[in-house]
């Protein structure tokens, strides 16, 4: 598929089936195959990006390249300081791991000071003290060194391009940044340790340094200390069998697991005999996919932090539990979060008052997928947050 690109959104990696992308565009059953590799992106030039580097790389190196081209062409939905959750399917050992590209809160973001400064609240919108540790640049070097096979200067050529073609503004300033990391790469010769002193210039070195100061006049709470002691955690995802095929989802420090709940509760429903895309269909999705939604607003949290109850949420026993609550007469309009620890399908007081987001624009997500020849698969999902 060197010769053309997608744009799909992928909502899950399954194996061990082959990779398949099937989309709707105009023709009602619209598809593509290749066999050298496929690359699948939120905008054309990252999927252009990562094509380009399949013919020296592999689908890291790719994957790499096109989330970095996205921080400039997708930045509404993504930026260089976001966040971005990665999953790599290794053929060599064939294994899925998952890369954690979710930054920790700064340490002055406590409870006390959200409840002293905003009410209990955390304030949407680009608020500077929402913003958490930039965890992107170093999940994408994470999988540089775990997986790939070129440098970060390499990696980083479609984006430099991108960022060249409008050098005023915040590009311009990016593109000033990427130089300097690509310079403090050329420090070593051993690509490994290059990708690390890119990793040390940004998260504990000079720019750490000016993130500080300039979270410091915004009236932010990111400080040096947050950076520099920032760890990208690889990790083994979480997955369930789901009619013959194994589902691998994030942890629940994203809100991956919630599509292994909802996929719980609707195994057992005739979705073929409702017809693809027909109101009962539709309607069956949508109310299994709330039920999961209020769990995951409930119930997930770091869980280095949290005792997340993941077991029982992803039991066939809660899903039955569940389920009821599906009415296929009815849309419910009321958020039921359930109590997987109790055994009880719907948990008798909500912990805490939920708000519905501001009105206007929210950035939501873009992505990535990429598979290449030797069957290496990865799939990301980078976000910023609302705006």
């Amino acid at each position: 598929m060197f010769g053309h690109s997608l744009r799909f959104a992928l909502v899950a990696l399954i194996v061990p089936s082959a990779l398949v992308a099937v989309a709707e565009e105009k023709a009602p059953f619209w598809n593509a195959s290749g066999s050298q590799g496929a690359v699948i992106a939120g905008k054309p030039d990252a999927a252009d990006a990562a094509i380009e580097i399949l013919h020296r790389g592999n689908a890291v190196d790719a994957a790499v390249s096109a989330l970095l081209v996205l921080s400039v062409s997708d930045s509404g939905n993504f930026c260089f300081g976001g966040e971005v959750p990665i999953m790599v399917y290794d053929a060599r050992r064939k294994v899925v791991e998952v890369i954690s590209g979710q930054g920790a809160a700064p340490r002055l973001a406590t409870l006390d000071y959200f409840q002293r400064q905003h009410g209990g609240h955390i304030p949407g919108g680009n608020d500077p003290t929402t913003a958490a540790v930039p965890a992107a640049l170093d999940a994408c070097l994470t999988a540089l060194d775990r997986y790939g096979s070129l440098s970060f200067a390499e990696a980083a050529q479609p984006m430099q391009r991108a960022l060249k073609e409008s050098p005023t503004g915040w590009r311009a300033d990016l593109g000033k940044t990427i130089a300097r990391l690509v310079e403090a790469e050329r420090g070593s010769s051993d690509r490994r340790r290059g990708l690390r002193l890119v990793a040390d210039y940004f998260y504990r070195g000079p720019i750490a340094r000016e993130i500080d100061l300039w979270s410091r006049q915004q009236g932010g709470l990111l400080r040096y200390a947050d950076l520099a002691t920032h760890v990208t955690r690889v990790e083994e995802p979480v997955s369930i069998e789901y009619r013959g095929y194994t589902v691998l989802k994030c942890g629940p420090w994203s809100q991956g697991p919630y599509l292994l709940e909802t996929l719980r509760l609707l195994e057992p429903l005739d979705l073929k005999a409702m017809g693809r895309n027909r109101p009962d269909y539709v309607h069956a999705l949508v109310e299994a996919m709330k039920l999961g939604l209020a769990d995951r607003d409930t119930y997930y949290a770091d869980p280095l932090l949290a005792d997340v109850p993941l077991q029982e949420l992803l039991s066939p026993k809660y899903a039955e539990l569940r389920r009821p609550l599906v009415d296929m007469a009815r849309a419910s309009q009321e958020l039921r979060p359930g109590d997987p620890i109790a055994g009880r399908a719907l948990l008798g007081t909500l912990p805490q008052a939920y708000r519905l987001p501001p009105e206007g624009r929210i950035h939501d997500t873009t992505t990535c997928v990429v598979a290449d020849r030797d069957g290496n698969v990865v799939a990301a999902t980078p976000a910023v947050g609302a705006a």
